[in-house]
């Protein structure tokens, strides 16, 4: 069945929105490997006796995820 007019252009709405959801769940998910990654590299630098640097970066990553 083909719809035309208006349901048609609804149904289109409707898959737009579902992809633009998916695109921010991945990028979501980007930021929150990013952030993990950074936590591991700066609990390392922490590790070996540069605790000031580690703990401007943790604040720095924290406030670009949020």
């Amino acid at each position: 069945m083909v719809l035309g007019g208006r349901g048609a252009r609804v149904i289109e709405e409707i898959e737009e929105i579902d992809l633009i959801e998916e695109i921010d769940l991945i990028e979501g998910y980007r930021l929150y490997l990013i952030y993990l990654l950074y936590l591991i590299y700066f609990s390392y630098l922490i590790y070996f006796s540069y605790p000031i640097y580690s703990l401007l970066g943790i604040v720095v990553v924290t406030s670009l995820v949020r």
